[in-house]
């Protein structure tokens, strides 16, 4: 990920470069009477690097290595399927991520001035959830039809939404089918639509608003650096093909 300001001179800019490890637990029961629940957790931990411009914005700009740690959040998942008709299933999703353990990212180096802080992200997330609701129909022995529909609530609320990332509440509404071509040979295609909330911003100069980019009731309009909404929308579509040996 990159950023520049361009309502600042000169231009400070910032790269992240990251990677993760997870673990995870899987737990699963079924019974004769075409039910079946899953429960799975994941977690995970994440190093990020950082290059940027001193906040100070020194002239000429000179860049710096720094870097920070941050624990991704962990994911718990319960899902559950029922058979309740010949033809007809359904199934439903919940699922946690605690993202209020990101608050407050600061990202240090022996190059970011006196303090050795080059950069702090000022998350300040909170929890996020996923609810979905869904239906598969066995229209033929070759033909299988799915509909669901999904809520997730965004970690990002609106006094602490970045322009970096214009994330809000979302309803997804999706459609499918799988066709068994042969006995070796299947084929899939789904597609979903997200609605996404609007998603308002304000950007202040930590600087001149307490230490914080996001504003608040006491932020001074001089230190306004941008505010606006974002208007979201998304289209997703999956096409898939599965060959039994």
């Amino acid at each position: 990920m990159g950023r520049s300001i361009p309502w600042l001179a000169p231009a400070p800019s910032m790269q992240l470069i990251g990677g993760r490890r997870n673990r995870g637990y899987d737990l699963a029961t079924s019974g004769d009477d075409g039910h079946w629940t899953g429960l799975s957790f994941v977690g995970g931990r994440r190093r990020q690097r950082v290059v940027c411009t001193p906040a100070g914005l020194l002239t000429p700009p000179v860049s710096a290595n720094a870097t920070a740690s941050l624990t991704l959040p962990d994911e718990l998942t319960l899902s559950a399927r029922q058979l309740v008709g010949p033809r007809l299933s359904i199934m439903g999703t919940v699922e946690w991520q605690n993202w209020s353990r990101l608050q407050n990212v600061a990202a240090v180096g022996s190059g970011c001035g006196a303090t050795g802080v080059c950069e702090v992200l000022n998350l300040n997330y909170r929890d996020g959830w996923f609810y979905s609701l869904g239906a598969e129909y066995a229209y033929s022995p070759t033909l299988l039809l799915r509909a669901g529909i999904g809520y997730e609530t965004s970690p990002i609320q609106d006094p602490t939404r970045d322009i970096l990332i214009p994330d809000s509440n979302r309803i997804f509404v999706s459609a499918g089918a799988s066709y068994k071509y042969s006995e070796q040979i299947s084929f899939d295609l789904g597609y979903s639509h997200l609605f996404f909330q609007d998603a308002p911003f304000c950007i202040a100069s930590a600087a001149q608003n307490g230490g914080t980019s996001h504003c608040n009731a006491d932020t001074p309009p001089a230190a306004v650096l941008l505010r606006g909404s974002a208007d979201n929308s998304a289209d997703l579509v999956a096409v898939g093909l599965r060959y039994k040996f």
